[in-house]
């Protein structure tokens, strides 16, 4: 049989590791990479951080993209009218894990400024949704939803006006992120807020459809304090459409095919 190894991150340099983990998964994977018959990986500089570090051919590049087959919008109200939002306001939306390395305090600080006239929705689940709870109930423009099925996250989406995806460089496994929301953010149709990282700045400048944003709350907040009805707009109509999973699906496939062929 032949032996496919996906990299869906940097594991060995995963957030949340002690040192001796991450050095026990380092080696494992220096032992048994050359053995795989194919080895593939998220984001370009994952691929190239293998290549250098393991002298290994670069691995195959598979995004981690959304699959648009059968996807139907929600409401495009759906968040305003369940919390009672202004029309004159901006909903903003951050789905997927609420934990350290995530921006979620940048977040907080920068809806839980007095005067802030735009909301923010968080969507899903993790170590900080107590926190992200109690600031809902002092804050009127923040706002806890469940999290939803992982299906259905764009379609939820599609009910805010921008998305935010701000990973903190603070491990190489998430300075070298490119994380699924970002994409299903643009398969919603919204534009996306993404820290200033290698890999997800590239998609914004390659693609269009969004911001980066040094990683910090003041940047954010300057960036947030900037956006208008108007200016969202525009940047979502000159944006080209990201790619999909079945952009994703056609390298995969062909990698396999010419795997099983060797």
């Amino acid at each position: 049989a032949k032996l496919h190894y996906d990299a869906h991150e940097l594991g060995s340099e995963r957030t949340g590791w002690p040192s001796v983990l991450r050095l026990l998964a380092r080696t494992t994977e220096r032992i048994l990479v050359p053995q795989a018959d194919l080895f593939t990986t998220v984001s370009p500089s994952i691929a190239q951080w293998y290549a250098r570090e393991f002298g290994c051919e670069t691995p195959t590049l598979v995004l981690n993209a959304t699959d648009k087959a059968g996807f139907i919008p929600f409401a495009k109200d759906y968040f305003r009218s369940t919390y009672s939002i202004p029309e004159t306001a901006l909903v903003f939306i951050y789905v997927g894990l609420m934990d350290k390395g995530r921006g979620i305090d940048w977040i907080l600080d920068v809806f839980g400024q007095p005067g802030c006239r735009h909301h923010v929705v968080f969507m899903g689940f993790g170590a900080l949704t107590e926190k992200v709870e109690g600031a809902s109930r002092s804050h009127g423009n923040i706002h806890l939803h469940k999290a939803v099925p992982a299906n259905e996250v764009a379609r939820y989406s599609a009910g805010a006006d921008v998305g935010l995806v701000t990973i903190e460089p603070v491990s190489q496994s998430y300075l070298y992120a490119m994380p699924n929301k970002m994409f299903e953010c643009r398969m919603a149709g919204i534009p996306v807020i993404v820290t200033n990282l290698p890999d997800m700045a590239k998609m914004i400048e390659t693609y269009g459809g969004g911001w980066t944003v040094e990683p910090n709350a003041n940047a954010l907040a300057d960036l947030v304090g900037q956006l208008d009805r108007e200016k969202v707009n525009s940047v979502a109509a000159i944006s080209k459409p990201f790619p999909t999973w079945d952009d994703a699906k056609a390298v995969l496939v062909d990698a396999v095919c010419k795997t099983l062929r060797t």
